[in-house]
């Protein structure tokens, strides 16, 4: 499974505003494993990545089908995700806490997400995918802050360079 996370954190954190439809993928990807690790403990490993695969697939056909639609939805779970990870980074055992950091870091992201469509991805896609990364390679403790600023500001970085320019119209 790290390696599947190690992927799909580069392919969140390079690609994920140019190609929307990956990050949804990615985010069905990541929410199915999740899901289904605590659903199926005792089944074999690969009953849990043929769930993150198949909502990884059916994240993606949405995306390219509801395209308004899934871009709340993917600001929803990417706030979600990142906002779960900040409380557990800062209090180990949240207990039931972390449904509101779910809850909050979802509604943010969803906001976010449609109000400031280009930005909010390049950064919530950097963030995901750079949490993915250093989730998936699992470097020591005092490593990791550094590690994730700096794979997030690699990702914005990238990203905005890639990103499509708008022509500006002359003012007459």
């Amino acid at each position: 499974m790290a390696a599947a996370k190690l992927l799909a954190g580069l392919c969140a954190l390079l690609l994920g505003r140019r190609f929307f439809w990956l990050l949804v993928g990615i985010g069905g990807f990541v929410l199915g494993a999740e899901i289904a690790t605590r659903l199926f403990r005792e089944q074999p490993h690969f009953v849990v990545l043929l769930t993150a695969v198949a909502g990884g697939v059916i994240g993606a056909v949405l995306a390219q089908r509801m395209q308004q639609l899934m871009i709340g939805v993917v600001g929803f779970i990417a706030g979600s995700y990142i906002g779960a990870e900040l409380l557990l980074a800062a209090m180990p055992y949240p207990g039931r806490m972390i449904w509101f950091a779910l809850f909050i870091g979802g509604l943010s992201g969803a906001l976010l997400a449609v109000t400031i469509f280009d930005w909010t991805i390049i950064i919530l896609s950097s963030v995901l995918g750079a949490e993915l990364i250093v989730d998936a390679l699992s470097p020591t403790m005092p490593v990791t802050s550094l590690a994730l600023l700096g794979l997030v500001a690699l990702g914005v970085v990238i990203q905005a360079s890639i990103r499509p320019r708008r022509r500006r119209t002359p003012r007459l």
